[in-house]
């Protein structure tokens, strides 16, 4: 007996090429969610800039504290000699 199954009606022949096309686009979804990012434009206003506020601060001077000089190092005695000869 001859099979009446029409080979284009099949559900599950391209399924696995289907669920890696919906995967790579749930991820590439995903992956633009969470680099989205987004900035108050209230903070950025171009036209309200002011030069003024961008000259370079006036660092104080500070006076650099020099440590004293080490102490000279203990002059080294003469070698005694032992009475015995060793």
């Amino acid at each position: 007996m001859q099979k009446k199954k029409n080979k284009k009606a099949d559900i599950g022949r391209n399924s696995a090429h289907y669920f890696a096309l919906a995967l790579a686009f749930i991820l590439f979804i995903a992956y633009g969610t969470i680099n989205y990012k987004t900035f108050d434009k209230s903070l950025f206003d171009s036209d309200k800039l002011l030069i003024d506020e961008l000259d370079e601060e006036e660092v104080p001077i500070t006076e650099q504290i020099k440590p004293p000089p080490p102490p000279p190092p203990p002059t080294p005695t003469a070698p005694t000699t032992c009475s015995r000869g060793y």
